[in-house]
């Protein structure tokens, strides 16, 4: 589940809620911006890359990078 969203001037920073972030790597329009409390799951792509996947929404994937996991 998403329990944060950020904005750090050129990205968004999403929290989910086994305390790992991760920083978006593309272009994303507002309406496509996820909202705390959103159901995600993260999905493997080709060569290495995340996907956040907004569950409950059609055609809602967007390209991340992991930034750091704090339980470790």
């Amino acid at each position: 589940m998403l329990v944060g969203v950020r904005f750090t001037g050129i990205s968004y920073i999403f929290e989910l809620n086994d305390q790992s972030f991760w920083r978006n790597i593309e272009t994303l329009r507002k309406k496509d911006i996820p909202t705390p409390g959103d159901r995600v799951e993260l999905q493997s792509g080709m060569f290495g890359s995340t996907f956040l996947k907004i569950k409950g929404k059609k055609n809602k994937n967007l390209c991340i990078i992991y930034l750091v996991n704090l339980k470790n």
